[in-house]
């Protein structure tokens, strides 16, 4: 009896998701899709065209990558942690906030962690070129490369924590969600710090 109960409370879960939560779930994972699938297409893509490195962003001026890395994602495990903290994270704030103003959010806290890390790649650069590095590897700090959805993610987690606050909600850590995956009221206070 409880698989069918279980069944029907994960379809009642997600059919009550809202529309900009969906949709970024949605395009996450049809690109992921599309590039498992690309080369059984001819689809010449491939994952770092698309994600984020410092030199081709700020060399060769493809600011495209400041967006579209945070919705590529490396593999199947990253993509289903990222995806399932976005499921934890996103109907909570686009209750309180609105679709428009979560994918606003969503695509202004992407491109500005992305510029930051970038800006991070080049400062680290610049300080191995000081420090007289061997150039090599003080170049590769300008093409390391890098997707998902995680900066975006722990920025939301601290959006999510000022609307509880905000709403008078229990901010003291004694009602914790670890990123969706484990229950609210089932982590104890105490231990919350282990996890984290």
């Amino acid at each position: 009896m409880l698989i069918p109960n279980l069944r029907e409370g994960i379809v009642l879960g997600y059919s009550k998701l809202p529309l900009g939560t969906v949709f970024i779930l949605g395009l996450c994972a049809f690109i992921h899709v599309g590039f498992i699938i690309g080369p059984l297409l001819d689809v010449s893509w491939q994952i770092n065209d698309f994600s984020l490195a410092a030199f081709p962003v700020f060399q060769l001026h493809q600011y495209y990558r400041l967006v579209t890395s945070a919705f590529l994602h490396a593999n199947i495990w990253h993509i289903l942690a990222n995806l399932s903290a976005l499921l934890s994270l996103g109907p909570r704030i686009e209750t309180s906030t609105g679709s428009f103003v979560l994918l606003a959010l969503i695509l202004t806290i992407a491109v500005f962690s992305n510029l930051l890390y970038c800006v991070v790649c080049y400062v680290i650069n610049y300080m191995a070129v000081m420090m007289t590095i061997k150039s090599a590897v003080a170049q590769s700090w300008l093409h390391y490369h890098t997707v998902g959805l995680s900066g975006v993610l722990f920025s939301l987690m601290v959006i999510n924590g000022s609307i509880e606050s905000n709403e008078g909600g229990d901010n003291t850590g004694s009602n914790p969600n670890f990123f969706g995956l484990i229950p609210r009221n089932t982590i104890n206070a105490r231990y919350i710090h282990r996890i984290y």
